[in-house]
């Protein structure tokens, strides 16, 4: 059975479902890595950019809006230069910079961000605590 893909997290700009891969619409210069949660997905492009798509009702896509969600690739506030990897999960996403800092969006019930404390969500990227 096809689950719906309502929120666009194919990434090809339509929310129709597929039986077969379809391309991500970019990020231009190919990607390098890729990382899917429950409803949003991000590349790592070989310039070490991140780009994301799909839902974003946690704030987990890391742009920085209210909830939303995108078809298409969009570039990631903070998390958009210098990414060595990302890692998105159920609601929320983490990406290591090539400076070895750790940054973390999104929903926050389970202290998943990494931040020291039970703040609810956090709509653009934080630093994990402890992270130089």
């Amino acid at each position: 059975m096809l689950r719906p893909q309502r929120l666009g997290q194919r990434g090809n700009g339509t929310t129709s479902s597929s039986s077969t891969p379809v391309d991500v619409v970019g990020p231009s210069s190919g990607a390098a890595s890729l990382s899917s949660g429950s409803a949003h997905a991000r590349a790592v492009d070989h310039r070490r950019r991140c780009q994301c798509w799909g839902a974003n009702n946690d704030g987990q896509l890391g742009i920085g809006e209210l909830p939303g969600s995108h078809p298409t690739p969009v570039g990631a506030v903070l998390f958009y230069t210098d990414v060595a990897s990302v890692s998105a999960g159920s609601n929320c996403t983490c990406a290591l910079t090539t400076g070895g800092t750790a940054r973390c969006v999104g929903l926050n019930l389970r202290l998943q961000l990494g931040i020291g404390s039970w703040a609810h969500r956090s709509w653009t990227p934080v630093d994990v605590t402890g992270s130089p």
